[in-house]
């Protein structure tokens, strides 16, 4: 009985790192989205990379490009096998436009929003 009156406390909980902040202001917005919808579209994210180094609504974008970038260099080699890398190439192409798509919108639209699972590993991998 003296067990059941036990209470189980649960393991305290990892800390939390703390993510890299995502507000703008006004002047980052307005200054930075004229370039950052550049970061979408392959080797033209050199543009705001040099261009606009203090601007971070432009770097946040930037970040997501290149990773897209590298994510297209990587579809170009796996589109080299035949059968079994057309299909694998031709699915990660879709996913790939998707997320162009959606970036260039939020850029345009002066808004930030991770991509999905690429947005996580831009700010993990490239941390200027």
């Amino acid at each position: 009985m003296a067990d059941e009156q036990k209470k189980v406390t649960p393991p305290p909980e990892a800390p939390k790192a703390p993510e890299e902040e995502m507000t703008f202001t006004p002047e980052e917005i307005n200054d930075g989205k004229g370039v950052a919808w550049l970061s979408y579209f392959g080797i033209l994210v050199l543009i705001p990379l040099l261009s606009k180094k203090e601007n971070k609504f432009c770097m946040a974008h930037a970040k997501q490009g290149l990773a897209l970038f590298i994510l297209e260099i990587i579809m170009w080699i796996i589109c080299v096998i035949p059968y079994v890398g057309w299909v694998i190439g031709g699915i990660l192409w879709i996913i790939v436009i998707v997320f162009i798509i959606m970036g260039m919108i939020q850029a345009f639209g002066g808004k930030f929003k991770k991509l999905p699972v690429i947005g996580d590993l831009a700010f993990k991998m490239f941390k200027f």
